[in-house]
């Protein structure tokens, strides 16, 4: 219970405390969250909105360690060459975000880490109209070890976006993945199809547009404001493996350079 101790110490939520709240409560994450009141005789000292208003507080706590060119361990560091991280003409920030990605895998497969990571990007953004996957193993089910569920990853990776009633989306997908056009890609298109029509939206599928082939995988969203943010890691069907991999945000500047090669 370390966040009740920091709920009472007035300190901001880190993403932890957030994951173990939404696991023991995800009610209060939800747009759906229980309309009741606490019974104040049993729980005197809780109140319903203190606890909402401390999950809002969480962006008071970043995941980014911000670090001042004067203060770079390194001797040789580039940001006192360079203070905005290798960009010399923008001399207005003397500060660089680092530690963007996040190590997943070991003892326990990596997919809560993917998860987290979306989550964290995504945060406060609003709503999706569409998907840009580059995972060229996203109609493959099974990952290189034979370990089932790269399409249920795939359906919980939509679920952290929390699909609104009536809406609209669509998937734009890479025209190469491996068994486009096969069985591998029906059973992916009805599971997905499936899975989203239970949440009364529906869903277009199309193959995206690129000057070149992706070797690596990005997630990526269009949220209704027309920001474009997303992820990037390992392909789905690996989410399941316990192999160690690297998941991170993909940053403004190369979602601009995305954008540029990018048909959809």
């Amino acid at each position: 219970m370390d966040w009740w101790f920091r709920f009472h110490m007035g300190l901001p939520p880190r993403p932890e405390d957030l994951r173990e709240l939404r696991r023991i409560a995800p009610e209060l994450f939800s747009r759906h969250r229980l309309n009741r009141q606490i019974d104040r005789y049993s729980y005197p000292q809780i109140e319903h909105e203190w606890i909402l208003n401390w999950i809002a507080s969480s962006e008071g706590y970043s995941d980014y360690r911000i670090v001042d060119a004067q203060n770079c361990p390194r001797p040789r560091c580039p940001l006192k060459e360079h203070p905005t991280g290798g960009n010399p003409q923008d001399k207005d920030s003397a500060e660089i975000r680092i530690d963007l990605m996040s190590l997943g895998g070991g003892k326990k497969e990596p997919l809560g880490v993917f998860l987290d990571a979306v989550r964290r990007v995504h945060a406060r953004k609003g709503a999706v109209t569409a998907f840009i996957v580059t995972d060229g193993y996203i109609f493959t089910p099974e990952s290189e070890h034979a370990t089932p569920g790269g399409f249920g990853n795939f359906l919980q990776y939509l679920d952290v976006f929390e699909l609104i009633e009536g809406s609209t989306l669509t998937i734009f997908l890479p025209p190469d993945a491996h068994g486009a056009g096969k069985q591998g890609q029906i059973n992916w298109t009805r599971a997905v199809s499936e899975h989203v029509k239970r949440r009364k939206a529906t869903v277009t599928l199309r193959p995206f547009r690129a000057g070149s082939h992706f070797h690596d995988r990005f997630y990526l969203a269009q949220h209704k404001s027309g920001e474009l943010a997303g992820v990037f890691g390992p392909s789905m069907n690996g989410l399941s493996d316990n192999d160690f991999v690297l998941v991170g945000e993909l940053e403004e500047n190369v979602i601009a350079r995305l954008k540029t090669y990018l048909r959809m």
